[in-house]
């Protein structure tokens, strides 16, 4: 009692309360921080405004995936050229093909491991300064790429394949084709994006990103007979892409 009643207790008593209004201020300026200056909108314009600025200053890498996507799809349509509707020739022909093609899109996305690892340093500063949100400059990011580098390519790449193959001549037969092709494509920008966002290197990011990717490839269907498989194992169909783009295969264009 009497030590509640002393000098030595009051002067604890204040700095403790000093501290508890340290800790409440701070708190304070963590909720004022999430408060931006500016809507969700306007910093989706700006962000993305830059990111194009940046795209069209440095369009390399946008015209090598054209170029590359053009390259192969001539390469696929030479050596897939007018395939036959004879057995066995026709069936093998056409498997190879699409298997060729889907190792084509999901491995042609490797480029887009980079894309989040470049500005981490300017995406850190800029977010934590309250400038705009996380989901804004990851948005922006994805838009900014997906159509110059990923949906457009492929369309021309597939407009030159499917009529070099000779595959079925419905346009709504080509219009499923080139959609497959991006879906599968897009399948893996996705996991390359997840990649490029964990890391903060380009040598830990090829690692991990060509791991799944090979995986995939194996218990796709193509390379092993997934019945014949051990159980345990096969269930890995599920979340490869290449089953995905194997299994459209088989029941659209051959």
């Amino acid at each position: 009692m009497k030590y509640c009643e002393s000098r030595l207790y009051q002067n604890v008593m204040q700095e403790l309360d000093h501290e508890y209004q340290s800790i409440n201020d701070v708190g304070n300026r963590e909720v004022e921080a999430a408060n931006y200056a500016t809507s969700f909108l306007y910093q989706m314009r700006v962000v993305c405004g830059r990111t194009v600025l940046n795209l069209l200053r440095n369009p390399q890498t946008s015209y090598a995936q054209l170029a590359l996507n053009i390259f192969f799809a001539i390469l696929v349509g030479l050596i897939y050229y007018q395939m036959p509707l004879t057995l066995p020739e026709g069936l093998q022909n056409r498997s190879g093909a699409f298997f060729f093609l889907i190792i084509n899109m999901v491995f042609g996305n490797l480029s887009a491991v980079e894309l989040f690892i470049n500005e981490r340093a300017i995406f850190i500063h800029e977010n934590s300064s309250g400038y705009y949100r996380t989901s804004v400059y990851f948005l922006s990011k994805i838009f900014a790429d997906l159509i110059p580098n990923r949906i457009i390519p492929i369309f021309i790449f597939s407009a030159i394949a499917y009529y070099m193959m000779a595959l079925k001549p419905a346009f709504v037969a080509f219009l499923c084709f080139a959609l497959t092709m991006s879906l599968v494509s897009l399948g893996g920008v996705a996991l390359a994006f997840l990649v490029s966002a964990s890391v903060s290197t380009f040598a830990l990011a090829n690692i991990l990103i060509a791991l799944p990717f090979v995986f995939m490839m194996v218990f796709g269907g193509f390379l092993v007979n997934l019945n014949s498989m051990l159980s345990w194992l096969s269930w890995l169909k599920w979340i490869s892409i290449f089953s995905y783009g194997l299994n459209v295969r088989y029941n659209a264009f051959l």
